[in-house]
């Protein structure tokens, strides 16, 4: 299934903030983000944007949780019908499912360093989810789920390196990360506030989705 592909550095300009999809080099002195750009470009011509239409707006928000989480298109309306049918907030409802992926939890956690490397060891049955092997990215956890790794995921450099820096990151408030012996647990239900911090505008999104 595709998913976008294409020089990440420039999504992070195209939004206007970072979005961490190179790994560590998005913490580092390295990223292109975290250099200020003067106004006007610096070469001191005026620049002019056309305005965008409301179509264009809810679509690049679309776009943008695409990118966030990984997803397909058709995987990401999948999610989307499937909590249509749930009770409650439908931009809540998904951006709590997409939240609590496995493969975006193990991301988040900080035991990688990115999603698409969560989603390959996952993939390779690297990873247990209350203490049984789980190869399925996409698998939605609960409150009270423990994830943790294989023996010989446990010996992966990549990941132990990623722990290393888990100082340095942003984890997200209702998750648990126990350092020592490499598990995170969903430690707590998502909250309003929580979905507001992943900086994703939910209306727009179900908005564009019940045109």
């Amino acid at each position: 299934m595709s998913k976008y592909t294409g020089p990440k550095c420039k999504l992070c300009k195209k939004y206007g903030e970072k979005l961490y999809l190179k790994g560590d080099r998005c913490w580092s002195d390295k990223c292109p983000a975290a250099k200020e750009t003067p106004s006007g470009g610096g070469s001191g011509t005026k620049t002019f944007r056309k305005q965008k239409s409301e179509y264009a707006i809810h679509l690049q928000e679309k776009q943008k949780s695409r990118i966030l989480f990984g997803l397909g298109e058709k995987q990401l309306r999948k999610v989307f019908n499937d909590v249509s049918r749930k009770k409650g907030i439908k931009g809540e409802n998904l951006l709590s499912a997409l939240s609590r992926r496995l493969d975006n939890v193990i991301y988040r956690l900080t035991m990688t360093s990115s999603l698409p490397q969560a989603r390959q060891i996952v993939g390779h049955r690297f990873v247990k989810v209350n203490g049984r092997v789980c190869n399925f990215p996409s698998r939605e956890l609960k409150t009270g789920d423990k994830i943790s790794f294989t023996e010989k995921g446990k010996k992966i450099d990549s990941v132990k390196k990623s722990l290393e820096h888990s100082g340095s990151k942003n984890i997200p408030d209702w998750l648990k990360l126990e350092k020592d012996t490499m598990t995170g647990t969903i430690d707590r239900d998502i909250t309003s506030e929580d979905l507001i911090q992943a900086g994703i505008d939910q209306r727009l999104i179900v908005e564009f989705y019940s045109r």
